[in-house]
């Protein structure tokens, strides 16, 4: 068994080299920018400042919206987007801003929630409230770390639809959460109930890769 997060850092470091020009979208605290020894030219851009930003360089961290990046046409190789494509109010509009900014062949890696999966799915029909309640009791989830999701890019065809890329590879993942016993005891028969090739695409996390066609 693998977390997600493991799968994900393990893509990631297939995609970087000393030459990547690397943006992080909704990079949080900026730590994976920070603990990639490669490459030299990387930046993490979230919405907001955050006094717990971690960047070792002034030039590793930047304030902006992802669907208006203060970058020049084809600056970037890849642009990583963890946790983040979920709370896209928006996606047609981020999506076409990062189309802009990449370079020719360029590459998306996206970790995201799966709504097909009935975990996601009946979680987002939860009121805000309720759905904080139970991340709080049963996940020892933070409300400021809880953020509102619309899950408008969070299926396997509509990655594929994407206008300007190839789905290029596609993982589902059932993270298993550990906060409780009760908890840690559902996530795992669920994993075992959805890790055959029939049910894997229930399974609650998406990471894929996706290109950028050229015109």
């Amino acid at each position: 068994y693998r977390f997600s997060w493991e799968v994900y850092d393990g893509i990631l470091a297939e995609l970087l080299t000393e030459n990547t020009v690397w943006l992080d979208g909704g990079c949080g605290k900026n730590l994976a920018i920070e603990e990639q020894t490669v490459p030299y030219f990387k930046i993490g851009v979230d919405i907001e400042v955050r006094t717990d930003a971690v960047h070792g360089n002034p030039n590793h961290y930047a304030v902006a919206c992802l669907g208006l990046l203060p970058f020049k046409e084809e600056t970037f190789d890849l642009i990583t987007l963890a946790n983040v494509a979920e709370h896209f109010e928006d996606p047609d509009t981020v999506i076409r801003e990062i189309c802009r900014v990449l370079k020719p062949d360029g590459k998306i890696l996206l970790g995201t929630t799966n709504l097909r999966s009935p975990i996601i799915f009946m979680g987002n029909l939860l009121g805000k409230r309720l759905r904080l309640f139970i991340m709080r009791k049963f996940m020892s989830a933070k409300e400021n770390d809880i953020f509102t999701a619309y899950h408008a890019l969070n299926t396997a065809k509509d990655l594929e639809r994407l206008e300007g890329f190839t789905l290029e590879r596609i993982n589902f993942i059932q993270d298993i959460n550990r906060s409780n016993h009760l908890v840690f005891l559902l996530f795992s028969l669920y994993h075992f109930l959805t890790k055959n090739r029939l049910t894997r695409s229930f399974q609650t996390n998406i990471i894929a890769v996706l290109k950028k066609d050229r015109f």
